[in-house]
């Protein structure tokens, strides 16, 4: 899993005092990962969002979709990474 870059983990490092996990597989309970649960859909959050932030300054009435394979989000451990839940719009649903 693309986690484990030199960026994600200086920053995790920081965040939380302690290296990320390391986490072999995607089928692991997301709750004895509570610190990576809790950084990671921040990291993809954050990322889509500037992405968006950037095209809306040519495109201001742009929409977008974030399509994942359809077996990326069978793992609980995934639906907890992949769905950052701070990227909401007004109203509170998903914008992508």
């Amino acid at each position: 899993m693309p986690f484990y870059d030199a960026w994600n983990q200086s920053q995790f490092l920081a965040e939380f005092g302690t290296a990320m996990a390391v986490i072999t597989t995607n089928t692991v309970n997301p709750a004895s990962y509570p610190n990576e649960v809790s950084y990671l859909p921040g990291v993809i959050g954050n990322f889509t969002n500037a992405i968006m932030t950037f095209v809306r300054t040519s495109e201001a009435s742009c929409r977008f979709e974030v399509l994942y394979p359809t077996d990326t989000n069978q793992t609980t451990f995934n639906q907890a990474i992949n769905y950052p839940v701070t990227a909401l719009d007004t109203v509170g649903a998903r914008r992508y």
